[in-house]
Order: C-alpha cells, then sequence, then structure tokens
C-alpha cells in the first residue's frame, strides 16, 4: 500500500471513529438542563432548531465517510465519485459551521429558520418557474400542488419562529458563499491548497466533470485523450481528506461546544 493510500485508510478510520463517538453522544439523550443548546430546545420545535439540524447535517458527513471508508480500505478509487463524497462531507461540515457559530441563542435560531425553509422555497421556485414555462404540461396540477404546499409549510414555519423570536429578519436565499465564509472565519486551514473557498471551488468543478481542473490536479502520468482523465490521483486524494478532516473537526467541536462540553469525547 503506498504512503498516500495509508493515508485515506487513516483519514477514513478517523472519521469512523469521530461518528461513532458522535453518535454516542446524541443518542446519550438531549443536552442537560443549562446546556447552551437546551434554551434552543425549549423555544422551538425539535425537527427545526438548531440541535436537530446540526446533528441531521453532520449525519449526512458521517454517511459519506463510511461509503470512503468501504471503498478506501479496499484500496478501491471511484474519482469523481470519491470526490463527491469528500464534497458531501464538506458542504454539511460547513453549513454546521455556519448554523452554530452565533454566541446567542437568538441569532443561531434565526440560522435554524432560515435552513429549515431553505428546501421548500426552492422547491417553490424551482415549481413557480416551470409552470410559467408550460402551464399545459401534464403535470402541471400535481405541481400547482405542490407549490402550494411549499407555500403554506413556510407561512407556518415563519409564524412559528416569529412566536419564538418576536421578530425575524427578511428571508433570504442561502449561497455556498455564506457557508464558506463562515468556515473562513475559523481556523480550519494553515494556507495548504488555498484554504476552503479554493478547496470547496476545486471539489466543485471535479465532482462536474471539468477536465481541465482534473487534468491540473494530477501528478504523475498525464491523461492522453479524455477517457483518462478520471484516473485517481491517490496523492490529491490524501491532500483533499485531510483538509476534509480539519474542516469536519471544526464542525464537531462547535457542536460539541453549542450541544454540551462535559458530553463530548476528551
Amino acid at each position: 500500500m503506498s504512503d498516500a493510500a495509508s493515508k485515506l485508510v487513516e483519514a477514513a478510520d478517523y472519521w469512523i471513529r469521530a461518528r461513532d463517538s458522535f453518535r454516542a453522544v446524541i443518542e446519550a439523550g438531549l443536552p442537560p438542563a443549562g446546556a447552551d443548546l437546551d434554551e434552543d430546545l425549549s423555544r422551538a420545535h425539535n425537527r427545526v432548531s438548531t440541535l436537530p439540524q446540526a446533528a441531521a447535517m453532520l449525519n449526512y458527513a458521517f454517511d459519506s465517510a463510511d461509503v470512503l471508508h468501504r471503498l478506501w480500505h479496499e484500496q478501491l478509487f471511484h474519482v469523481p465519485s470519491d470526490y463527491v463524497l469528500l464534497r458531501s462531507m464538506l458542504d454539511n461540515a460547513i453549513r454546521v459551521i455556519w448554523l452554530l457559530e452565533p454566541s446567542v441563542s437568538d441569532d443561531r435560531l434565526v440560522r435554524a429558520w432560515l435552513l429549515a425553509r431553505d428546501a421548500p422555497s426552492r422547491t417553490k421556485r424551482r415549481i413557480t418557474a416551470s409552470l410559467r414555462e408550460d402551464y399545459a404540461r401534464p403535470s402541471a396540477d400535481e405541481m400547482r400542488a405542490a407549490a402550494l404546499n411549499a407555500k403554506s409549510y413556510l407561512k407556518d414555519l415563519d409564524q412559528y419562529f416569529a412566536d419564538v423570536l418576536h421578530r425575524l429578519p427578511s428571508p433570504q436565499v442561502l449561497r455556498a458563499s455564506d457557508f464558506i465564509a463562515a468556515a473562513e472565519r475559523h481556523p480550519l486551514h494553515d494556507g495548504v491548497d488555498g484554504g476552503i473557498t479554493r478547496l470547496w471551488n476545486q471539489l466543485s468543478e471535479l465532482v462536474h466533470g471539468t477536465i481541465a481542473a482534473t487534468e491540473h490536479r494530477m501528478i504523475d502520468d498525464p491523461p492522453i485523450a479524455h477517457s483518462r482523465v478520471t484516473r485517481a490521483n491517490v496523492d490529491d486524494l490524501a491532500l483533499t481528506a485531510a483538509l476534509v478532516s480539519r474542516i469536519l473537526e471544526g464542525a464537531l467541536d462547535l457542536f460539541y461546544e453549542r450541544f454540551a462540553p462535559r458530553s463530548a469525547p476528551s
């Protein structure tokens, strides 16, 4: 096994240990009275408040890690699939950092509200745009019903959080740059490979099959024609996995800090 492949196995093993430790904490029950997030849960519904959303995103990240762990222990590399899973880990980790970053409970609950309405609001916008283009499509009635359901859900969600927080800011469309900026404000990288912004951009390019970016990131044996562009570069995967580990660790540290410090692993 090459040195880079060994580093991938080590990273994957670390993710699984972190997953098991994390799940042991969250399965132990709700935060004790007085914990930082205890107030959040006492004020907002337990499916849309800060703690359950952060826990869900970390679980999504660990689900991707579990697949990579299985692949890399068998020395199987499926580029760009490996990068898809790594970006999923990165995306979920930086969302957790963005959600938990504010020190004030109300500010965190505002972000929980924005995340809770993000998917249904995008669904409503997408359906509305599709219906404008073609009102006569066979599925138009079903699409209108889905849009109305999303609109009703958003109205109820907004009212729920307004009752909890008494005042809500204007809704905003969440963008990748919001989450990246939050992660960049934390000391999660040391400038290697350009930091979180560049890592996210390069992973996005690789996930979407940009040939030039893949060729640029290869170290040995340049590809001949396009058929070899996705040849796995294990050294590059090892570097990416190490950077993702730093960011995942930062998300976990913030979760444990907000959740209940004494419940966090030592």
